[in-house]
C-alpha cells in the first residue's frame, strides 16, 4: 500500500519522535482538509471522539487509532 509523503515529512517525524499521537492525528486530518465530523464519519465515531483523540498524548482508544491509520496512512482516493 502506498504511503502518503506527509508521514515522511519533518513535522510528522518530529511528532512521532516526541510521541505525540494526537498531534499526528490532527496533522493527517488537516493535511486532507477534513473536519472533525468528516474524519469521525470515516472511522465510525463522533467529532467529539476525534477531538479527544487529537488532544491525547497517549492512545488508549486503540480501535479508533487503528481505524484512523487505515483511513489516513494511504493517499486519498476519494
Amino acid at each position: 500500500m502506498p504511503v502518503d509523503p506527509l508521514w515522511n515529512s519533518t513535522t510528522a517525524l518530529e511528532l512521532a519522535a516526541q510521541r505525540h499521537p494526537g498531534a499526528l492525528i490532527r496533522l493527517g486530518r488537516e493535511h486532507r482538509s477534513w473536519t472533525l465530523a468528516a474524519l469521525g464519519d470515516r472511522i465510525g465515531c463522533s467529532p467529539a471522539t476525534v477531538s479527544r483523540l487529537e488532544r491525547r498524548t497517549r492512545i488508549v482508544d486503540w480501535p479508533w487509532f487503528t481505524a484512523l491509520h487505515s483511513k489516513s496512512a494511504s493517499p486519498d482516493t476519494s
